[in-house]
């Protein structure tokens, strides 16, 4: 099979129009609960990491914990307003069913929002309270090769995927810092198997220039993960659709956060967001949307 080359949008049409699909998605997982958790274990991974370990017996044989994506909603209290917790999703970065005990990582911001300097503050003995689980990724095994990309935000679930899919799939992954160090740490936060071939770039020209010679030097159609920052993640899913006419049942796409907006700013955002999403694909399609 030939590795992916750039097409012209006339034969990214074409493509789209005729290929057969390509389908790594699964049915995704919802689940509300409310398990009260106590913070067993504190641990900096890195500048930008913080890992909390939460113990519940609710925990014990949670089956709803199944992909590389899941995440729960934490309630945490709101620093503005002490009479209005506020929630936030976290991804699980690992879960032992025996134990009780789950690890979310936090990607830490300085003293801004809610959940970063909670964490940051966060001692042996707290307790929080969880109110659902979901998600919608595992790596799926029939694909050639898999492509990850992120930020901080993604960190725990593109770990948690490679770390699934081990040392005999080929995988690239992409991730978006200032540094390595500042990432990753001495690999506590992230240390991937043999056969990983991990970039860590700073801007959004990177990632799109790394992914462009991902497919240039692989086969076949990739399991896509593509998520953190709303705007980056937006230019970088228009590339892979136009230029490698990626299958969408074959890509896992989410816009987790906005720069410069709150939480509860980027959920009222997040439907022009989508819309601007929905005239990529028009536009792909050859539709106008005016």
């Amino acid at each position: 099979m030939p590795r992916a080359r750039i097409l012209s949008r006339g034969e990214a049409l074409e493509l789209n129009s005729t290929m057969t699909s390509v389908d790594y998605s699964i049915p995704p997982v919802r689940h509300r609960i409310a398990i009260t958790a106590t913070v067993t274990k504190v641990r900096r991974l890195s500048p930008l990491m913080q890992r909390l370990t939460f113990k519940a017996s609710e925990f014990v044989g949670q089956e709803a914990i199944s992909c590389a994506d899941t995440y729960m909603k934490i309630v945490l209290p709101d620093p503005t307003n002490s009479d209005e917790p506020v929630m936030r999703s976290y991804t699980v970065r690992s879960h032992d069913s025996v134990a009780g005990t789950v690890d979310i990582d936090f990607a830490l911001h300085g003293q801004g929002g809610v959940a970063a300097p909670w964490a940051e503050r966060a001692q042996v003995g707290d307790t929080a309270e969880f109110k659902g689980i979901g998600g919608g990724y595992n790596p799926s095994a029939q694909a050639p090769w898999h492509l990850l990309i992120g930020d901080d935000s993604a960190l725990p679930a593109i770990a948690a995927a490679v770390e699934q899919l081990g040392e005999d799939s080929g995988k690239v992954v992409i991730l978006i810092a200032d540094s390595p160090e500042e990432l990753l740490g001495d690999g506590d936060a992230f240390s991937p198997p043999e056969g990983s071939e991990v970039q860590v770039v700073s801007h959004t020209p990177a990632v799109i220039e790394a992914v462009r010679s991902a497919y240039a030097s692989h086969e076949g159609v990739p399991h896509v993960f593509l998520h953190g920052e709303a705007s980056m993640v937006r230019e970088v899913r228009r590339v892979i659709r136009s230029d490698f006419a990626q299958d969408l049942k074959a890509m896992s796409v989410s816009g987790y956060w906005r720069a410069g907006a709150s939480d509860e700013r980027w959920r009222e955002m997040k439907r022009d967001w989508s819309r601007g999403v929905e005239a990529d694909e028009a536009k792909l399609a050859g539709v106008s949307t005016s």
